[in-house]
């Protein structure tokens, strides 16, 4: 064995809950709360507002809730925004519109650990976005914007009277820079994206499957002319999607020639 090797700090794991929170990114402080329950609790500082999520989890990370304290926020007044009298997060996106509240409880809990952690973070990130914890489409892009925060996406959010509205710069090289912008219903199930400021590089609509109005042409029915309800593919496909077309748009405007995917 190397002395390099030899000197390696072993990491010591009680359960399966705090190997898969950990490997995922989490550095919240463990402790058991009761029999076979795990307990997480970690700070998480957003806009300059620190919050404390306290996660309990199955030894197992199978089923967990979550629970968010702060300063700023007294739990009995956010009853109507994600979160119940207790503080526990509301993670049921169904439950929370129907209006029907209930204290989470971890033996029914439909999320594993890694949903709950970062659902959780979600929660504190839409109370100060000024974004309702309900909004599906808005979780849709904070679970595919790395919400472990150990990489950065530079995105943002903006309340629109008809539909959700997100803002993306994706830059690709030295030289490309896209700022996305992507228009969603509230339950993400209908999307578009565009493109406005790389209209720059194209003579005519459809060159580099991008139209004159700005939109992405990421389908066979997506025109100039589209609307979100009737051409649109849900959120997490036009994301991912875009991304790549990002990718591929610059190597078109570098080489010519299109990536095929």
């Amino acid at each position: 064995m190397t002395l390099a090797k030899s000197n390696q700090k072993k990491e010591y794991f009680p359960c399966k809950a705090a190997r898969r929170y950990h490997n995922a990114g989490g550095k919240g402080k463990f402790q058991w709360a009761g029999r076979s329950k795990a307990c997480f609790t970690e700070s998480y500082s957003i806009n300059g507002t620190e919050y404390t999520i306290e996660i309990i989890s199955t030894g197992f990370g199978d089923k967990a809730i979550a629970k968010v304290k702060s300063d700023h926020i007294v739990p009995k007044n956010e009853t109507g925004n994600g979160m119940d009298e207790h503080g526990h997060i509301i993670l049921d996106f169904k439950q929370l519109r129907d209006g029907e509240f209930e204290t989470p409880q971890l033996d029914k809990s439909q999320t594993d650990i890694i949903d709950t952690w970062h659902r959780a973070r979600f929660w504190c990130w839409a109370k100060e976005n000024n974004c309702d914890p309900s909004n599906e489409a808005a979780w849709i892009f904070f679970k595919n914007s790395d919400p472990s925060g150990r990489e950065y996406y530079d995105w943002s959010y903006d309340r629109s009277p008809l539909y959700e509205r997100f803002h993306e710069t994706i830059s690709v090289g030295r030289y490309y820079n896209f700022t996305i912008k992507y228009l969603s219903s509230q339950c993400g199930k209908y999307s578009l994206s565009y493109c406005h400021n790389g209209v720059n590089y194209i003579e005519y609509n459809g060159q580099g499957h991008l139209y004159k109005s700005g939109i992405i042409c990421l389908g066979d029915h997506i025109d100039a002319n589209c609307g979100v309800m009737d051409a649109g593919r849900d959120l997490e496909w036009v994301i991912h999607r875009t991304r790549y077309w990002a990718v591929a748009f610059a190597y078109w405007c570098e080489y010519g020639n299109w990536i095929d995917p």
